[in-house]
């Protein structure tokens, strides 16, 4: 993400990400996160949402003012299952 000053916080970045975690059963994967502008410095307000790129379950998290997340499912149990994911940020 970067700062432009003319509507940056209404972008979506979509990307991918990938969790590569070696496991077996219901391993759950990353609990927290930071979001980071390409300076270095943090997100300090929106939301962060996963979409598995498999199921399709979501995972999501509001990103706090120093820029960290903790993605939960809709159940609200904390982390990341390992696999492939679409990743939405809005600021």
């Amino acid at each position: 993400m970067t700062r432009n000053g003319t509507g940056w916080m209404r972008n979506i970045l979509w990307s991918t990400f990938v969790v590569a975690l070696v496991g077996c059963g219901h391993a759950v994967g990353p609990t927290s996160g930071v979001v980071t502008f390409s300076d270095g410095s943090p997100v300090t307000s929106g939301s962060i949402e996963f979409r598995s790129a498999t199921d399709k379950e979501r995972f999501a998290s509001r990103i706090a003012p120093d820029g960290t997340f903790h993605p939960a499912d809709q159940n609200g149990d904390v982390g990341l299952p390992p696999g492939k994911y679409d990743i939405v940020v809005v600021q």
